[in-house]
């Protein structure tokens, strides 16, 4: 995955999307590419928060969970680890609310394959 990084690089910047936030009936710029979040370094990053990737990479990591771990015949994954990702692990109050990213199906599902 060679474009998802936790900033994007000044060569890279000008292929960053603008970041819209919906506010009432209207969109709102959240982040502009050329001074946002992913235009420097973040003071920490971590792995549960930040990253910014291209469309291509995403499909390789969707992908490679489908194969159970496996990209272009390699394993970068064991295949339990590919299977705990694919594993919801909310409880029902952290998924309490989160029909906009989890789908209304999911918000209140059980824990499970997702």
């Amino acid at each position: 995955m060679k474009d998802t990084a936790y900033f994007v690089p000044p060569a890279k910047i000008e292929r960053l999307a603008h970041a819209y936030r919906r506010e009432g009936d209207r969109l709102v710029l959240f982040d502009e590419p050329a001074t946002g979040t992913w235009s420097r370094p973040p003071t920490c990053a971590h792995g549960a928060a930040g990253l910014v990737s291209t469309v291509d990479d995403y499909l390789a990591l969707a992908r490679m969970w489908l194969a159970d771990g496996r990209h272009r015949g390699q394993p970068p994954l064991r295949p339990a680890s590919a299977k705990a990702m694919k594993t919801n692990h909310l409880t029902a109050s952290q998924r309490a609310g989160g029909e906009m990213i989890l789908g209304r199906g999911r918000a209140g599902a059980t824990t499970g394959q997702l």
